[in-house]
C-alpha cells in the first residue's frame, strides 16, 4: 500500500515537472515570437525613418535647386511686345521683367505684401496693373522706373483679377473674394454718381469707384463683353454662376 503511495506520488510529481517544463517552454516560445515580432518591428521604424530621412534629404535638394531657379511660383505674366518684355508675377510678392528675346533681367521688385493673384497690362500707357491678397491693386508706371503711381483701395478680401475696359482703356474692372466687382478710373476725370449704392471717384481717391454685389461667393474672374455695344461685365464665382452685369457706362 504504502509503496503504491510513493508510485503515485512521484508520477504525479514526474507529470507536475512535465507541465511545467511545457510551460516553461511554451514561454520561452512567446518570448522569443515576441522578440522576433519587435526586432522586426524596430527594423521596419528604421528602414522608414531612414526613408523619410532621404526623402527630406531629397525635397531639400529640390527645394533649393528651385529657390535657385525660381524664387517664387508664377501666379500670372503677360507679354508687353513693343518692349520684348514678359511681367511675371509670382507668390513671393515680386514682380519680374524680362526680354523674352535675350532672357536678361529687366527690373525685379517687390510689389505687395501678400500673394500677387494678377497683372496686367496698358494697352495704350506704359502702365501694368497688379492685383493682391494684401487686398489692394497698384498702378506701375515702366518709364519712370517702375515706381507704383497709384494704389487702389476698397476691397475687403483677396483681389483675384482686374483687367482693362477694352473699348475704354482708361477704365478697368476688378474681381474679390469679397463677392464684389469694381469698376475704376485709371485716369484723373470727373464723374456723376447716377445709382445710390454706386460709387465714382477719380484716380486721386484711396476709395472705391463703382461697386456691384455681384455673387453671393468670392469672384474669382472677370471680363468686359466686346460684343454689340452692351457694356457689360462678365464674372465668375464660387457660387457656381456666371453673371452679365451691366456696367456703369450704361447707367449713366
Amino acid at each position: 500500500m504504502n509503496r503504491d503511495k510513493r508510485t503515485d506520488g512521484r508520477e504525479a510529481r514526474e507529470r507536475r515537472q512535465k507541465r511545467d517544463d511545457r510551460d516553461q517552454k511554451r514561454e520561452r516560445g512567446r518570448r522569443s515570437r515576441s522578440i522576433a515580432i519587435a526586432s522586426k518591428r524596430e527594423k521596419a521604424r528604421e528602414r522608414e525613418r531612414s526613408a523619410k530621412a532621404k526623402a527630406r534629404e531629397s525635397s531639400s535638394k529640390s527645394k533649393g535647386a528651385l529657390d535657385r531657379r525660381q524664387p517664387g511660383l508664377s501666379s500670372s505674366a503677360k507679354f508687353i511686345a513693343h518692349k520684348q518684355w514678359v511681367v511675371a508675377a509670382a507668390n513671393d510678392m515680386f514682380i519680374r521683367v524680362c526680354n523674352y528675346n535675350t532672357m536678361d533681367k529687366v527690373k525685379v521688385f517687390d510689389a505687395h505684401t501678400d500673394y500677387i493673384r494678377c497683372v496686367v497690362v496698358d494697352p495704350t500707357l506704359p502702365y501694368v496693373l497688379s492685383s493682391s491678397d494684401d487686398m489692394l491693386i497698384k498702378l506701375w508706371d515702366w518709364e519712370k522706373g517702375w515706381v507704383c503711381t497709384q494704389i487702389f483701395e476698397g476691397h475687403s478680401h483677396y483681389v483675384m483679377q482686374v483687367t482693362f475696359n477694352p473699348k475704354d482703356t482708361n477704365t478697368f474692372a476688378s474681381a474679390s473674394l469679397d463677392r464684389t466687382i469694381k469698376a475704376w478710373i485709371e485716369l484723373y476725370r470727373k464723374m456723376k454718381c447716377i445709382e445710390r449704392d454706386s460709387e465714382i471717384w477719380n484716380l486721386g481717391s484711396p476709395d472705391p469707384n463703382f461697386t456691384v454685389d455681384a455673387h453671393l461667393k468670392g469672384v474669382n474672374c472677370v471680363d468686359y463683353f466686346t460684343g454689340g455695344d452692351k457694356p457689360y461685365l462678365i464674372t465668375c464665382s464660387d457660387d457656381f454662376e456666371c453673371h452679365f452685369n451691366e456696367t456703369l457706362e450704361k447707367k449713366m
